[in-house]
């Protein structure tokens, strides 16, 4: 796994940008009831089809990532889904750290929930949402832990703080008032970590704190004009990844706020192009997908 400064083709790291824009003038509030009102919608001029994804998602997804890097506030935050192995669902926002040809790599506590469920049943769902873009992906796929020397390499490149807050941090456990500061200082006298040179001591890595990769199976690459444009991207197969076109309708009904589904669906194989003809009623919003399997 490579980490900092020279960063090779194929390969993506994290960084952070940009503020969000305030929904407040949106919502209605009640004693018991927050809703959602029509608001204006916003508009891109892109457009996606088999014609124009990279043959492999992960390149597409480092196309994005890139464009987002410049755009979004923190564009490596995604929600990672995980369940039990009796399918009890989870979900939360976590930073990933790095992509390369094999997958997405996010670093954790291996005693958190998370790790637990990603043990009990190793496979998890991703989502990259960045509303600046109008983009998201999707990503499903097998997990597995990566190895010492990479979670060695990715920790040593923290601050000693967040190496300090490896130690002391126990996710997913109940704590005392205090207690964090209490580990921290507990931690930085057993490392003879000096305030004046913290960077002079070497922290080991925590045998409970590393890395997990997602290894994509199924991606889906979506964009989201006031159409709701999408692409989705899928499994893998045997030769490699192969894109497909579906194309769906949510229909706005006299009631602003419901919104129904429509059965409409359109496939392609990646060599087709764009279907050019799709009926839908004058309010119709369309929503197109591409899938890589």
């Amino acid at each position: 796994m490579i980490l900092p400064s020279s960063i090779p083709p194929g390969v993506i790291r994290a960084v952070v940008r940009n503020p969000c824009r305030s929904m407040a003038n949106n919502i209605r509030a009640s004693s018991d009831t927050l809703r959602v009102l029509p608001h204006t919608q916003y508009h891109t001029e892109c457009s996606l089809s088999p014609s124009n994804v990279a043959p492999d998602p992960l390149e597409q997804f480092r196309i994005w990532f890139t464009e987002a890097s410049a755009k979004v506030s923190e564009p490596e935050a995604m929600t990672l889904s995980t369940a039990t192995a009796s399918g009890i669902p989870s979900a939360r926002t976590v930073l990933f750290k790095l992509v390369d040809s094999t997958g997405f790599v996010f670093f954790t506590n291996y005693t958190s929930r998370k790790s637990k469920e990603l043990i009990e049943n190793p496979n998890a769902a991703l989502v990259f949402y960045w509303k600046e873009l109008h983009k998201q992906v999707r990503v499903l796929g097998r997990v597995e832990k990566l190895n010492k020397e990479d979670n060695e390499e990715y920790f040593h490149t923290r601050p000693v703080g967040s190496q300090l807050g490896a130690w002391a941090s126990r996710q997913s456990t109940v704590i005392e008032e205090g207690e964090i500061e209490q580990r921290l200082e507990k931690y930085k006298q057993r490392f003879h970590v000096n305030e004046g040179d913290p960077s002079s001591v070497q922290i080991p890595v925590p045998d409970f704190w590393g890395g997990w990769r997602v290894v994509p199976q199924w991606v889906q690459v979506r964009i989201l004009p006031p159409a709701r444009a999408h692409r989705d991207t899928t499994a893998k197969s045997s030769s490699g990844w192969e894109s497909h076109l579906d194309c769906t309708t949510v229909s706005s009904t006299s009631d602003p706020r419901i919104v129904s589904q429509t059965g409409q669906s359109i496939v392609s194989r990646r060599e087709s192009s764009y279907p050019q003809s799709v009926s839908t009623p004058a309010r119709d919003h369309l929503s197109i997908l591409i899938r890589y399997v």
